[in-house]
This record gives structure tokens, sequence and C-alpha cells, in this order.
């Protein structure tokens, strides 16, 4: 997919050529409207594909978004409890196991802000009411 400065530079540009083609203000904005049509369609197509996906009744086509917050989650919990409150229990009644191993939290975490940063746009669209 086209990159945002790109596909806007690339818009800035047509219109400009726009406006030189046609001469009236009716053909000029409707010449506009096409272009920004043409520029939303992957957008769109993207949406409706969100849309089936979250609408299947199969766990595996609409739980992958879930199944990724449910790794995170669960990922931080052994990060920051799990790891430690097993060792420690090794250490005191099984010295002679390996301890478990650590997974870092600078692994996970990029992850987890960005899920999280999507609910918050979410939540903002919500109260703000640009969001159907």
């Amino acid at each position: 997919m086209i990159g945002a400065d790109v596909a806007s530079g690339l818009a800035t540009g047509i219109i400009s050529g726009l406006d030189k083609l046609f001469t009236s203000d009716d053909e000029r904005e409707a010449a506009k409207l096409k272009l920004a049509e043409a520029l939303q369609a992957p957008t769109m197509g993207q949406i409706e594909i969100n849309k089936i996906e979250a609408a299947s009744t199969s766990w595996f086509t609409s739980g992958w978004r879930p199944s990724i917050g449910w790794v995170c989650s669960l990922s931080l919990l052994w990060s920051y409890l799990g790891h430690g409150i097993l060792s420690w229990l090794l250490v005191i009644f099984a010295p002679d196991l390996a301890p478990p191993p650590r997974l870092e939290g600078g692994e996970v975490m990029p992850l987890v802000l960005a899920m999280l940063g999507m609910g918050g746009i979410k939540s903002f669209d919500l109260l703000k009411g640009t969001r159907k």
C-alpha cells in the first residue's frame, strides 16, 4: 500500500494538474471527488474485509485479534509476575532444577502499546461522536 505522505504528494500533484485541465469549477470539483474516491478505495476495501472477519462465526477468523490481546496479556503477566514467583518457588522447593526462561518485556511492549493506542483512538472517536 502507498504511504500516506507519498499518496498525499501524488494527490496534490494530480489536483494541480486537474486545475489546469478543466476550465469550469464543476468539472474541477467532480474530478477532485473522483480522485478522492480512488485514493480511498484500498482503505474502504480493508474496512469491508474487517467487517466480514468480525461477523464470522469461525473462531479462527474472528478470534485472531482478541488472541493477540491475550498473548500480550499473558506475556506481560509472565514477564512481571510469573517468572519471578516461579523462580522463587524453584529456589525454595527444587534448587536442582534450572530456572524457567525469561521473556523480556521489551519484546512485547511495542505490540501492547500499539494495541492500547488503537483502543484509545477508538474510545476517543466514540467520545467525540465521530465513529458510528
